[in-house]
Protein backbone atom coordinates (compact mmCIF):
# COMPACT_ATOMS: atom_id res chain seq x y z
CA UNK A 1 0.00 0.00 0.00
CA UNK A 2 1.07 3.61 -0.54
CA UNK A 3 2.40 5.12 2.69
CA UNK A 4 4.43 8.13 3.77
CA UNK A 5 6.99 8.27 6.57
CA UNK A 6 7.84 11.69 8.02
CA UNK A 7 11.28 11.91 9.57
CA UNK A 8 10.86 14.83 12.01
CA UNK A 9 14.06 14.58 14.05
CA UNK A 10 15.12 18.01 12.71
CA UNK A 11 11.72 19.61 13.33
CA UNK A 12 8.27 19.83 11.79
CA UNK A 13 5.69 22.49 10.96
CA UNK A 14 2.67 22.63 8.68
CA UNK A 15 4.56 24.32 5.85
CA UNK A 16 7.51 21.92 6.23
CA UNK A 17 5.19 18.93 5.82
CA UNK A 18 3.68 20.42 2.63
CA UNK A 19 7.09 21.42 1.26
CA UNK A 20 8.47 17.91 1.79
CA UNK A 21 5.53 16.43 -0.15
CA UNK A 22 5.98 18.93 -3.00
CA UNK A 23 9.65 17.95 -3.06
CA UNK A 24 8.49 14.32 -3.38
CA UNK A 25 6.57 15.08 -6.56
CA UNK A 26 3.22 16.47 -5.43
CA UNK A 27 2.10 18.79 -8.24
CA UNK A 28 1.59 22.38 -7.10
CA UNK A 29 -0.95 23.01 -9.86
CA UNK A 30 -3.12 20.08 -8.74
CA UNK A 31 -2.85 21.21 -5.11
CA UNK A 32 -3.92 24.76 -5.98
CA UNK A 33 -6.82 23.48 -8.06
CA UNK A 34 -8.16 21.60 -5.03
CA UNK A 35 -7.49 24.47 -2.63
CA UNK A 36 -9.64 26.77 -4.79
CA UNK A 37 -12.59 24.59 -3.76
CA UNK A 38 -12.31 26.07 -0.25
CA UNK A 39 -13.83 29.26 -1.60
CA UNK A 40 -11.33 31.43 0.32
CA UNK A 41 -10.35 34.70 -1.43
CA UNK A 42 -6.99 36.50 -1.58
CA UNK A 43 -4.42 33.77 -1.02
CA UNK A 44 -1.58 32.18 -2.93
CA UNK A 45 0.93 29.42 -2.36
CA UNK A 46 4.33 29.24 -4.05
CA UNK A 47 7.20 26.77 -3.87
CA UNK A 48 10.90 27.14 -4.58
CA UNK A 49 13.86 24.81 -4.62
CA UNK A 50 16.63 25.79 -2.20
CA UNK A 51 19.80 24.31 -0.77
CA UNK A 52 20.71 24.39 2.92
CA UNK A 53 23.01 22.37 5.12
CA UNK A 54 24.56 20.90 1.92
CA UNK A 55 21.25 19.28 0.86
CA UNK A 56 18.61 20.29 -1.67
CA UNK A 57 14.94 20.63 -0.81
CA UNK A 58 11.85 22.80 -1.18
CA UNK A 59 10.18 25.54 0.81
CA UNK A 60 6.74 27.11 0.42
CA UNK A 61 5.30 30.53 1.02
CA UNK A 62 1.62 31.12 1.72
CA UNK A 63 0.42 34.68 1.24
CA UNK A 64 -2.99 35.82 2.50
CA UNK A 65 -4.85 39.07 2.73
CA UNK A 66 -5.95 38.78 6.36
CA UNK A 67 -5.18 37.64 9.89
CA UNK A 68 -8.35 36.75 11.72
CA UNK A 69 -9.36 34.86 14.85
CA UNK A 70 -11.87 32.05 14.28
CA UNK A 71 -13.57 29.44 16.46
CA UNK A 72 -13.98 25.79 15.53
CA UNK A 73 -17.46 26.34 14.09
CA UNK A 74 -16.18 29.12 11.80
CA UNK A 75 -13.52 26.77 10.46
CA UNK A 76 -15.97 23.89 10.06
CA UNK A 77 -18.31 26.15 8.08
CA UNK A 78 -15.49 26.96 5.64
CA UNK A 79 -14.55 23.31 5.22
CA UNK A 80 -18.05 21.80 5.06
CA UNK A 81 -19.29 24.36 2.52
CA UNK A 82 -16.27 23.76 0.26
CA UNK A 83 -16.21 21.59 -2.84
CA UNK A 84 -13.61 19.20 -1.45
CA UNK A 85 -14.29 15.46 -1.29
CA UNK A 86 -16.07 14.15 1.80
CA UNK A 87 -13.04 12.14 2.94
CA UNK A 88 -10.78 15.19 2.69
CA UNK A 89 -13.31 17.35 4.56
CA UNK A 90 -13.52 14.76 7.33
CA UNK A 91 -9.73 14.62 7.70
CA UNK A 92 -9.44 18.42 7.92
CA UNK A 93 -12.24 18.66 10.49
CA UNK A 94 -10.66 15.85 12.57
CA UNK A 95 -7.38 17.78 12.77
CA UNK A 96 -9.08 21.01 13.87
CA UNK A 97 -11.30 19.16 16.35
CA UNK A 98 -8.21 17.70 18.02
CA UNK A 99 -6.50 21.07 18.00
CA UNK A 100 -9.59 22.71 19.54
CA UNK A 101 -9.77 20.04 22.25
CA UNK A 102 -6.11 20.66 23.15
CA UNK A 103 -6.61 24.44 23.28
CA UNK A 104 -9.78 24.06 25.38
CA UNK A 105 -7.96 21.93 27.95
CA UNK A 106 -5.03 24.35 28.15
CA UNK A 107 -7.25 27.41 28.64
CA UNK A 108 -9.83 25.71 30.85
CA UNK A 109 -12.74 26.37 28.52
CA UNK A 110 -15.01 24.48 26.12
CA UNK A 111 -14.23 23.54 22.53
CA UNK A 112 -16.91 25.90 21.16
CA UNK A 113 -15.49 28.81 23.16
CA UNK A 114 -11.93 28.38 21.90
CA UNK A 115 -10.86 31.16 19.54
CA UNK A 116 -7.89 30.23 17.38
CA UNK A 117 -5.45 32.99 16.65
CA UNK A 118 -2.38 31.76 14.76
CA UNK A 119 -4.03 28.45 13.79
CA UNK A 120 -7.35 30.10 12.92
CA UNK A 121 -5.79 32.30 10.27
CA UNK A 122 -6.19 31.47 6.59
CA UNK A 123 -2.58 30.27 6.20
CA UNK A 124 -3.11 27.60 8.87
CA UNK A 125 -6.39 26.49 7.30
CA UNK A 126 -4.53 26.19 4.00
CA UNK A 127 -1.71 24.26 5.73
CA UNK A 128 -4.07 21.62 7.14
CA UNK A 129 -6.20 21.50 3.99
CA UNK A 130 -3.12 21.17 1.77
CA UNK A 131 -1.86 18.21 3.77
CA UNK A 132 -5.18 16.36 3.60
CA UNK A 133 -5.56 17.16 -0.11
CA UNK A 134 -2.00 15.90 -0.71
CA UNK A 135 -2.88 12.56 0.89
CA UNK A 136 -5.75 12.23 -1.60
CA UNK A 137 -3.70 13.33 -4.63
CA UNK A 138 -0.80 11.02 -3.76
CA UNK A 139 -3.24 8.21 -2.84
CA UNK A 140 -1.56 7.79 0.55
CA UNK A 141 -3.29 5.21 2.73
CA UNK A 142 -1.08 5.25 5.84
CA UNK A 143 0.92 8.01 7.52
CA UNK A 144 3.85 7.32 9.84
CA UNK A 145 6.09 9.69 11.79
CA UNK A 146 9.15 9.40 14.01
CA UNK A 147 9.51 10.60 17.60
CA UNK A 148 8.91 14.26 18.47
CA UNK A 149 12.13 16.20 19.08
CA UNK A 150 11.56 19.37 21.11
CA UNK A 151 13.71 22.47 21.30
CA UNK A 152 14.30 24.83 24.20
CA UNK A 153 13.72 28.51 24.95
CA UNK A 154 10.62 30.64 24.42
CA UNK A 155 8.52 31.87 21.52
CA UNK A 156 6.28 34.93 21.06
CA UNK A 157 2.57 34.30 20.48
CA UNK A 158 -0.78 36.10 20.62
CA UNK A 159 -0.96 34.95 24.27
CA UNK A 160 2.45 36.45 25.05
CA UNK A 161 5.78 34.71 25.54
CA UNK A 162 5.43 30.94 25.83
CA UNK A 163 7.91 28.19 26.74
CA UNK A 164 9.05 25.75 24.07
CA UNK A 165 7.49 23.30 23.44
CA UNK A 166 4.37 25.45 23.63
CA UNK A 167 1.46 24.17 25.78
CA UNK A 168 -0.65 23.07 22.78
CA UNK A 169 2.20 20.90 21.48
CA UNK A 170 2.72 19.39 24.94
CA UNK A 171 -0.96 18.42 25.11
CA UNK A 172 -1.12 17.14 21.52
CA UNK A 173 1.98 14.98 21.96
CA UNK A 174 0.78 13.49 25.25
CA UNK A 175 1.08 9.71 25.02
CA UNK A 176 3.54 9.85 22.11
CA UNK A 177 7.28 9.23 22.29
CA UNK A 178 9.15 12.53 22.55
CA UNK A 179 12.68 13.74 23.22
CA UNK A 180 14.01 17.06 24.54
CA UNK A 181 17.03 18.24 22.55
CA UNK A 182 19.68 20.85 23.34
CA UNK A 183 18.66 23.00 20.36
CA UNK A 184 17.13 26.43 21.01
CA UNK A 185 13.99 27.04 18.98
CA UNK A 186 10.46 25.84 18.29
CA UNK A 187 11.02 22.54 16.49
CA UNK A 188 7.39 21.33 16.60
CA UNK A 189 4.41 23.59 15.88
CA UNK A 190 0.83 22.95 17.05
CA UNK A 191 -0.44 22.61 13.48
CA UNK A 192 2.09 19.90 12.63
CA UNK A 193 1.53 18.08 15.94
CA UNK A 194 -2.24 18.10 15.36
CA UNK A 195 -1.90 16.80 11.78
CA UNK A 196 0.45 13.96 12.67
CA UNK A 197 -1.21 12.78 15.88
CA UNK A 198 -4.68 12.89 14.31
CA UNK A 199 -4.00 11.26 10.96
CA UNK A 200 -0.74 9.40 11.50
CA UNK A 201 0.81 6.57 13.49
CA UNK A 202 4.09 6.98 15.35
CA UNK A 203 6.75 4.45 14.41
CA UNK A 204 7.39 2.31 17.46
CA UNK A 205 8.62 -0.85 15.74
CA UNK A 206 10.46 -1.58 12.47
CA UNK A 207 8.37 -1.31 9.31
CA UNK A 208 9.38 -3.03 6.06
CA UNK A 209 9.03 -0.77 3.06
CA UNK A 210 10.27 0.02 -0.43
CA UNK A 211 11.21 3.69 -1.01
CA UNK A 212 9.46 5.14 -4.06
CA UNK A 213 10.50 8.78 -3.65
CA UNK A 214 11.77 11.18 -0.99
CA UNK A 215 11.77 14.92 -0.35
CA UNK A 216 13.02 17.62 2.00
CA UNK A 217 10.80 20.42 3.32
CA UNK A 218 12.48 23.51 4.79
CA UNK A 219 10.71 25.95 7.08
CA UNK A 220 10.87 29.74 7.07
CA UNK A 221 12.82 30.15 10.31
CA UNK A 222 16.59 30.42 10.29
CA UNK A 223 18.50 28.35 12.84
CA UNK A 224 22.18 27.61 13.36
CA UNK A 225 21.45 23.90 13.04
CA UNK A 226 19.73 21.76 10.37
CA UNK A 227 15.96 22.34 10.40
CA UNK A 228 13.82 20.41 7.95
CA UNK A 229 11.26 17.63 7.58
CA UNK A 230 12.06 14.64 5.41
CA UNK A 231 9.26 12.70 3.69
CA UNK A 232 9.65 9.18 2.36
CA UNK A 233 7.00 7.93 -0.07
CA UNK A 234 7.05 4.17 0.35
CA UNK A 235 5.26 0.96 -0.44
CA UNK A 236 4.58 -0.92 2.78
CA UNK A 237 3.41 -4.46 3.28
CA UNK A 238 -0.15 -4.79 4.56
CA UNK A 239 -0.33 -6.52 7.90
CA UNK A 240 -2.67 -7.27 10.76
CA UNK A 241 -2.94 -4.48 13.30
CA UNK A 242 -4.13 -4.43 16.87
CA UNK A 243 -6.95 -1.99 17.63
CA UNK A 244 -9.38 -1.49 20.50
CA UNK A 245 -13.10 -2.25 20.24
CA UNK A 246 -15.41 -0.31 22.57
CA UNK A 247 -18.99 -1.49 23.14
CA UNK A 248 -21.93 -0.46 25.25
CA UNK A 249 -25.61 -1.42 25.42
CA UNK A 250 -28.15 1.41 25.49
CA UNK A 251 -31.93 1.13 25.99
CA UNK A 252 -32.96 4.53 27.34
CA UNK A 253 -31.74 7.11 24.82
CA UNK A 254 -33.59 9.16 22.20
CA UNK A 255 -32.77 7.41 18.87
CA UNK A 256 -32.52 10.82 17.15
CA UNK A 257 -29.16 11.23 18.89
CA UNK A 258 -27.43 8.25 17.26
CA UNK A 259 -26.55 9.84 13.87
CA UNK A 260 -25.00 12.81 15.68
CA UNK A 261 -23.01 10.56 18.02
CA UNK A 262 -21.70 8.42 15.15
CA UNK A 263 -20.66 11.58 13.28
CA UNK A 264 -18.86 12.97 16.34
CA UNK A 265 -17.02 9.68 16.96
CA UNK A 266 -15.77 9.51 13.37
CA UNK A 267 -14.74 13.17 13.41
CA UNK A 268 -12.85 12.55 16.64
CA UNK A 269 -10.68 9.79 15.20
CA UNK A 270 -12.70 6.56 15.44
CA UNK A 271 -11.67 4.04 12.77
CA UNK A 272 -15.28 2.91 12.59
CA UNK A 273 -18.48 3.45 14.58
CA UNK A 274 -21.87 1.84 14.13
CA UNK A 275 -25.01 0.69 15.94
CA UNK A 276 -26.91 -2.59 15.84
CA UNK A 277 -30.22 -3.56 17.37
CA UNK A 278 -30.31 -6.16 20.11
CA UNK A 279 -32.67 -7.74 22.64
CA UNK A 280 -31.49 -7.12 26.19
CA UNK A 281 -32.44 -8.60 29.54
CA UNK A 282 -36.15 -8.79 30.38
CA UNK A 283 -36.87 -8.84 26.65
CA UNK A 284 -36.26 -5.11 26.20
CA UNK A 285 -35.13 -3.88 22.78
CA UNK A 286 -31.89 -1.97 22.90
CA UNK A 287 -28.99 -0.68 20.81
CA UNK A 288 -25.39 -1.88 20.77
CA UNK A 289 -22.94 0.94 20.06
CA UNK A 290 -19.62 -0.34 18.69
CA UNK A 291 -16.55 1.83 18.14
CA UNK A 292 -13.20 0.75 16.67
CA UNK A 293 -10.27 2.86 17.85
CA UNK A 294 -6.51 2.90 17.73
CA UNK A 295 -4.68 3.11 21.05
CA UNK A 296 -3.95 6.86 20.80
CA UNK A 297 -7.64 7.80 20.45
CA UNK A 298 -8.99 5.41 23.08
CA UNK A 299 -9.22 7.85 26.01
CA UNK A 300 -10.77 10.70 24.01
CA UNK A 301 -13.36 8.43 22.36
CA UNK A 302 -14.26 6.82 25.69
CA UNK A 303 -14.81 10.29 27.15
CA UNK A 304 -16.98 11.24 24.17
CA UNK A 305 -19.19 8.15 24.59
CA UNK A 306 -19.76 8.88 28.27
CA UNK A 307 -20.52 12.53 27.56
CA UNK A 308 -22.86 12.06 24.59
CA UNK A 309 -24.76 8.86 25.51
CA UNK A 310 -26.71 7.56 28.51
CA UNK A 311 -24.55 4.48 29.03
CA UNK A 312 -23.19 3.72 32.51
CA UNK A 313 -20.35 1.50 31.34
CA UNK A 314 -18.15 0.51 28.40
CA UNK A 315 -16.56 -2.80 27.46
CA UNK A 316 -13.16 -2.47 25.76
CA UNK A 317 -10.88 -5.16 24.42
CA UNK A 318 -8.09 -5.66 21.94
CA UNK A 319 -9.02 -7.06 18.52
CA UNK A 320 -7.01 -7.80 15.40
CA UNK A 321 -8.04 -5.90 12.27
CA UNK A 322 -7.02 -7.40 8.93
CA UNK A 323 -7.26 -5.38 5.73
CA UNK A 324 -6.86 -6.30 2.08
CA UNK A 325 -4.14 -4.71 -0.03
CA UNK A 326 -5.76 -1.80 -1.84
CA UNK A 327 -5.05 0.61 -4.65
CA UNK A 328 -7.05 3.23 -6.52
CA UNK A 329 -7.67 3.74 -10.21
CA UNK A 330 -9.99 6.08 -12.10
CA UNK A 331 -12.57 5.93 -14.87
CA UNK A 332 -14.44 8.73 -16.64
CA UNK A 333 -18.21 8.47 -16.97
CA UNK A 334 -20.44 11.20 -18.41
CA UNK A 335 -17.47 13.61 -18.22
CA UNK A 336 -17.13 12.89 -14.50
CA UNK A 337 -14.02 11.31 -12.94
CA UNK A 338 -14.84 8.39 -10.62
CA UNK A 339 -12.28 6.75 -8.38
CA UNK A 340 -12.32 2.96 -8.23
CA UNK A 341 -11.11 1.17 -5.11
CA UNK A 342 -9.57 -2.23 -5.87
CA UNK A 343 -9.03 -4.86 -3.18
CA UNK A 344 -6.40 -7.60 -3.54
CA UNK A 345 -5.97 -10.91 -1.79
CA UNK A 346 -2.87 -13.03 -2.48
CA UNK A 347 -2.02 -10.60 -5.28
CA UNK A 348 -5.31 -11.01 -7.14
CA UNK A 349 -8.33 -8.73 -7.44
CA UNK A 350 -11.22 -9.77 -5.21
CA UNK A 351 -13.15 -6.47 -4.96
CA UNK A 352 -13.83 -3.60 -7.36
CA UNK A 353 -15.88 -0.79 -5.87
CA UNK A 354 -16.57 2.75 -7.22
CA UNK A 355 -16.26 5.56 -4.67
CA UNK A 356 -19.74 6.52 -3.53
CA UNK A 357 -19.22 10.30 -3.37
CA UNK A 358 -17.79 10.40 -6.91
CA UNK A 359 -20.76 8.35 -8.19
CA UNK A 360 -23.13 10.69 -6.36
CA UNK A 361 -21.64 13.73 -8.12
CA UNK A 362 -21.83 11.96 -11.49
CA UNK A 363 -25.48 11.07 -10.87
CA UNK A 364 -26.35 14.65 -9.95
CA UNK A 365 -24.49 16.02 -12.98
CA UNK A 366 -25.91 13.53 -15.50
CA UNK A 367 -29.44 13.04 -14.19
CA UNK A 368 -28.93 9.26 -14.25
CA UNK A 369 -29.84 7.23 -11.18
CA UNK A 370 -27.10 6.67 -8.62
CA UNK A 371 -27.45 2.87 -8.71
CA UNK A 372 -27.01 2.90 -12.51
CA UNK A 373 -23.93 5.12 -12.24
CA UNK A 374 -22.35 2.70 -9.74
CA UNK A 375 -23.02 -0.27 -12.03
CA UNK A 376 -21.72 1.54 -15.12
CA UNK A 377 -18.55 2.74 -13.32
CA UNK A 378 -17.68 -0.80 -12.29
CA UNK A 379 -18.43 -2.12 -15.78
CA UNK A 380 -16.27 0.63 -17.31
CA UNK A 381 -13.36 -0.35 -15.12
CA UNK A 382 -13.71 -4.07 -15.86
CA UNK A 383 -14.08 -3.37 -19.59
CA UNK A 384 -10.66 -1.71 -19.65
CA UNK A 385 -8.74 -4.37 -17.76
CA UNK A 386 -6.32 -4.73 -20.66
CA UNK A 387 -5.13 -1.21 -19.96
CA UNK A 388 -5.14 -1.41 -16.19
CA UNK A 389 -2.78 -3.31 -13.91
CA UNK A 390 -4.51 -6.10 -12.09
CA UNK A 391 -2.13 -7.16 -9.33
CA UNK A 392 -1.02 -5.31 -6.22
CA UNK A 393 2.57 -5.56 -7.50
CA UNK A 394 1.65 -3.76 -10.75
CA UNK A 395 1.68 -6.82 -13.00
CA UNK A 396 -1.12 -8.04 -15.27
CA UNK A 397 -2.55 -11.38 -14.17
Amino acid sequence: MNSVIFDIQFGVSGDMLIASLLDCGLRLGSLKEELLKLGIPNWDISVKKISKYHISGSSIHISTGEEKSRNINDIKDIIQSSGLSSSTKNSIVKVFNRLAAAEAKIHGTTVDEVHFHEVGAIDSIIDVSSFCIAMQLLEIERIFFTEFCFGRGTVASSHGELPVPVPAVVELSRGFTSRLTERNGELVTPTAAAILTTLGTQLEEPVSYKIINHGIGFGTREYSFPSYTRALLVQTEERDEAVIQLECNIDDMNPQLYPYIIERLLESGALDAYISHTVMKKGRYGTLLTVISDYEQFDSLKHLIYRETTTLGIRAYKVIREKLDRKFDKVTLFDQEIRIKIGFYAGKIVNVHPEFEDCKKAAQASGISLKEIMIKAREEYLKNLDHITLSSSGEKI
